[in-house]
C-alpha cells in the first residue's frame, strides 16, 4: 500500500489472512481490497464487470463483509454509527476511468489509491476513540 503519512499509520499486523490492508488514520479507518485482475475493469450500475462480464466474487461483496466483520470486532472501541471507508483497489491499474463508486464501495486503481484516500469524507474516529482500535487491533491480531 502507499505510503499516505499525513492521513494514515499502520496497523500492528494484518487483521485475518482475507483482508488486504486495514488502515487507522487520524479521523478515519480503511478497509482496502486489492484485486489484480487482466483485463478492463467497468463498473456499470453499481456492479463491477471485468472484460464485460460480472465476476462470481464480486470484490464489493466481499470488501463489505469484511467491513461487517472488522465492524463486529471493533464495535465497543467506535463511536456510534461509525463508518468504516471500503476501498476495492486494481493493482494492475486497469479499471476504466481511475475511480468508480458502486454504492458504499470506492473502487481505484492502484496509482489513483492514495487520492481515494485523501479526497475520501473525514469520519468521526476522536483521538481517544483511535486509541481504542488499533489497542483493540493489537491485541485480537494473529
Amino acid at each position: 500500500m502507499l505510503p499516505v503519512p499525513s492521513r494514515l499509520c499502520s496497523v500492528a499486523a494484518a487483521l485475518c489472512a482475507a483482508r488486504d490492508a486495514s488502515r487507522v488514520g487520524p479521523d478515519s479507518i480503511f478497509l482496502v481490497e486489492t484485486k489484480n485482475w487482466e483485463g478492463v475493469v467497468k463498473v456499470e450500475k453499481g456492479i463491477p464487470r471485468q472484460n464485460g462480464t460480472v465476476v462470481k466474487r464480486s470484490p464489493v461483496v466481499q470488501v463489505r463483509r469484511e467491513a461487517r466483520v472488522l465492524s463486529r470486532m471493533l464495535e465497543q472501541s467506535l463511536p456510534p454509527d461509525f463508518n468504516i471507508v471500503k476501498i476495492v483497489c486494481f493493482a494492475s491499474n486497469n479499471l476504466e476511468g481511475e475511480e468508480a463508486v458502486a454504492d458504499d464501495v470506492l473502487l481505484c486503481n492502484v496509482r489513483s489509491l492514495r487520492s481515494t484516500i485523501m479526497e475520501s469524507p473525514p469520519g468521526a474516529l476522536t483521538d481517544s476513540y483511535r486509541k481504542l482500535v488499533i489497542e483493540t487491533l493489537a491485541r485480537k491480531a494473529p
